[in-house]
């Protein structure tokens, strides 16, 4: 088995599918118990945005920065365009 089938194993349709809906709920239990929780607009996740995340998750393990900020600025000497195209930081910082 490849390191693929391993990560696939755990993390099946179900248990994205579980990640999606617990996600989207945490938004909906914080928006409730305070209304300026989050300024900007909200659209509730999608399997393919979370698994998107998570693969920048992994990706931060491997390049390391000091801040997550630093992933999406615009310094080419620091800028990690193979994040900052698959999502913006606002995005991110949302989920």
């Amino acid at each position: 088995m490849q390191e693929k089938d391993y990560f696939e194993h755990l993390f099946n349709n179900e248990m994205w599918e579980i990640i999606v809906s617990e996600t989207n709920r945490y938004y909906e239990q914080k928006k409730a118990s305070d209304p300026d929780h989050n300024k900007t607009e909200w659209h509730p996740v999608t399997k393919g945005e979370v698994q998107t995340f998570v693969g920048i998750l992994i990706l931060m393990g491997i390049v390391r920065l000091p801040r997550f900020q630093m992933y999406w600025v615009s310094d080419k000497l620091i800028h990690q365009e193979s994040i900052a195209n698959i999502m913006p930081r606002t995005r991110f910082f949302q989920i």
